[in-house]
């Protein structure tokens, strides 16, 4: 009983998970060929979804990686890697002001529906799971990465917030302009927000890593360098339906819940038409079983 307490203590240990799998790794690298490394990486840095808009700016954001590596080497040179990892991409995007009018009904009559959203703010984050082959050369002390990864998403969602929203409805029939009441959504809202998934496709990145191998013993070495993970292909998924930054939306007028620029257009132009996911940071890598170097 005493024996399977400690046990249970251990497994909710937020870290026994890691060090159970560099155990296991260190075990399997002990008994390896030396032309087999095994690996545990972490980075971190600069990332974001890298997209143009009509309107407003986008910004960098954090970004973070962990994974594990596999690496068969040919020679003390040249090397194959493969593996499987997580990655956060994320990104910010400001707007100071936005205007924009178009046909709406509000339940009995059309209208133009009119609106300036002031201040402006939405951030993305995104997980993808990443699946890499890579060449590796390394000489001395010297060892760069070469290749292309698979970035499957996890998990995608945004943030927004508008600082303040005029809205308005301009009725053609009776050449009237409504700027109230609220019930009906017209009038000053300020502090509206809204968070909900984005949808992206499967990410292709060129991919780039160097640095320093340093060798710890016979078997065990620690990689330090930096990394550049760079998006080929559009992966935005472009919504059936078009939306609008802020929507009317008659049932429930004066509870505005903003849109992402992922998913707006604005006069039948898509804010944001492609989305290519870069990242670049350092990376450390902790190597099993790695291969000895003749260069030495």
């Amino acid at each position: 009983m005493k024996n399977n307490n400690v046990i249970a203590g251990l497994s909710r240990n937020p870290l026994y998970p890691m060090s159970l799998l560099a155990a296991v790794l260190f075990t399997l690298s002990m008994s390896a060929q030396s032309k087999h490394e095994f690996s545990i990486a972490a980075g971190g840095g600069s990332s974001t979804l890298r997209y143009k808009s009509v309107e407003g700016a986008g910004k960098s954001g954090f970004g973070s990686n962990v994974g594990l590596g596999y690496t068969y080497f040919f020679n003390a040179n040249w090397g194959l890697g493969t593996g499987v990892g997580a990655s956060l991409f994320s990104g910010q995007y400001d707007i100071p002001s936005f205007s924009e009018f178009y046909q709406s009904h509000d339940g009995e009559e059309a209208f133009e529906y009119r609106y300036t959203a002031k201040n402006y703010n939405e951030k993305q984050r995104a997980w993808l799971l990443d699946i890499p082959l890579m060449v590796q050369f390394q000489t001395g002390k010297f060892y760069a990465k070469f290749g292309a990864k698979a970035g499957i998403p996890l998990s995608a969602n945004y943030k927004n917030s508008v600082g303040e929203l005029q809205a308005s409805g301009y009725y053609p029939q009776s050449d009237l302009t409504l700027n109230d009441p609220a019930f009906m959504g017209f009038g000053t809202f300020t502090n509206i927000s809204n968070k909900d998934d984005l949808k992206l496709k499967t990410a292709f990145f060129a991919a780039a890593e160097a640095g320093v191998k340093w060798k710890l013993s016979g078997n065990l070495a620690l990689y330090t360098g930096a990394y550049l993970d760079y998006g080929l292909n559009n992966t935005l998924k472009q919504e059936t339906s078009a939306n609008h930054l802020i929507a009317y939306n008659a049932a429930a007028a004066d509870t505005y819940r903003p849109n992402s620029v992922f998913n707006s257009q604005k006069e039948g132009k898509s804010l944001v038409d492609k989305v290519n996911p870069l990242s670049a940071g350092i990376k450390v890598s902790l190597a099993f079983g790695t291969q000895a170097r003749k260069t030495d």
